[in-house]
């Protein structure tokens, strides 16, 4: 990761109080690498600082990453005056020199390639089945947090989605983002469950896909139903097929041309059967999962519904 701060605003670091331990801007910036490394340290993977520019103000970008480009360091995160001088430079610094800043930690995240969680999730007003907010829930994921699990200012660990693709990285470079949505089981079926456990079968199955967090009546991928194992299978939808040089393969699967930030990435499933219906949620962290549990050939998944 390399690092560049304006002079204002590097300056007033500097002469600002400190946590503990902590006298200049280097040891603020180091302290957060120390914080997130800590989180993720289970994955096998760290974050290194290897280099921090002092730039004139007014030289870096306004958005963004606030930073220039360089392939040379696979991350890049800018402190500018815009931002941090909004008002006058000790003000917001000497708030934050204080603190660890969650916000820079997650963005760092960022960096290290981790999509939101959330943008696999659809809103209400763009949910044209059930008009529902629809979104994951499964704390192996998000780690209850509707996020990307990080939460720098509590320290709370990551969930084991987080750090087992973190882990799928590693010994590569960085510079690629979210290709770790592209693993997923070559065959997939679901399993629909009644509320007594038993199999459902003869269930009439409808599933429809989200496209840029919006599901409407076109988004129909599936309409089947179910054996007299309660089992159907999720058809794979065609792609152009490619791997990354981090060793991420997207191929032919239920979502097709996965999107890197998730926001093609959920199914909202109706269940129907003996007179009653059903809604389900599955993204595509689930699929992912399953990959890395060892499920490459053959995944299946069940459904438990309160269909009685």
């Amino acid at each position: 990761m390399r690092i560049h701060v304006e002079q204002d605003v590097y300056d007033s670091f500097n002469r600002a109080v400190h946590l503990k331990g902590i006298s200049s801007f280097e040891d603020w910036i180091q302290v957060h690498a120390d914080r997130l490394n800590e989180m993720i340290v289970e994955s096998g993977m760290s974050m290194r600082i290897d280099n921090i520019v002092v730039e004139p103000n007014g030289i870096l970008p306004r958005g963004a990453t606030h930073a220039p480009h360089d392939i040379l360091w696979d991350g890049r995160w800018g402190f500018e005056t815009d931002e941090w001088c909004e008002n006058t430079c000790p003000n917001k610094i000497a708030y934050w020199a204080m603190r660890i800043q969650p916000s820079l930690v997650h963005e760092w995240a960022h960096q290290l390639g981790f999509a939101h969680m959330y943008d696999a999730n659809v809103l209400p007003a763009d949910n044209a089945i059930t008009g529902e907010r629809l979104n994951l829930k499964n704390p192996e994921v998000t780690g209850g947090q509707d996020d990307i699990g990080i939460s720098a200012e509590t320290g709370i660990k990551p969930p084991s989605y987080i750090l087992t693709a973190l882990a799928s990285t590693k010994d590569y470079r960085r510079g690629y983002y979210g290709e770790y949505l592209f693993d997923t089981p070559e065959n997939n079926i679901i399993r629909i469950n009644d509320l007594n456990g038993a199999p459902l079968a003869d269930a009439i199955v409808i599933v429809w896909q989200s496209s840029n967090k919006k599901i409407s009546s076109s988004s129909l991928v599936l309409s089947g139903t179910t054996n007299n194992n309660g089992e159907l299978v999720l058809p794979n939808q065609p792609v152009h097929s490619l791997t990354t040089a981090t060793g991420h393969t997207l191929k032919p699967n239920p979502f097709g041309a996965i999107s890197v930030t998730g926001d093609n990435g959920l199914f909202l499933i109706e269940i129907s059967a003996r007179g009653q219906k059903y809604y389900h949620v599955m993204t595509i962290h689930e699929f992912n999962l399953a990959y890395w549990k060892g499920f490459r050939s053959t995944a299946v998944y069940s459904i438990a519904t309160d269909i009685e």
